[in-house]
């Protein structure tokens, strides 16, 4: 899906874009990745930029949920959890280089 639902605002588009996304894919990084290639190209479609970005929207959301978490109870992240969250990064970086890989060769 390369199109996002454009006439919602703010929060909003980023919690019914999970409806359209499933649970295929990473609905936020993906609008975050089109709302920066907008900012930086002038193209919500620009996919390098939309690619770029992905990984890094993973580390700023996982890391503002657990500020949030340590602002209403004090509870940091566990090792477990920061361990959790370098798999996931590195598993997306993984993922992006084969992309980038594979459409360099066609």
């Amino acid at each position: 899906m390369l199109r996002a639902p454009v006439s919602v605002e703010g929060f909003a588009k980023y919690a019914l874009a999970k409806t359209h996304f499933g649970e295929t894919g990473d609905a936020e990084g993906w609008l975050f990745g089109k709302e920066y290639s907008q900012i930086v190209s002038g193209s919500p479609l620009d996919f390098a930029y939309i690619a770029a970005v992905l990984p890094l929207s993973i580390r700023v959301r996982v890391i503002g949920g657990w500020q949030t978490r340590y602002a209403l109870t004090g509870q940091e992240p566990s090792s477990d959890e920061q361990d959790a969250l370098e798999k996931v990064i590195a598993k997306s970086l993984s993922e992006r280089e084969e992309l980038i890989t594979k459409l360099q060769q066609h």
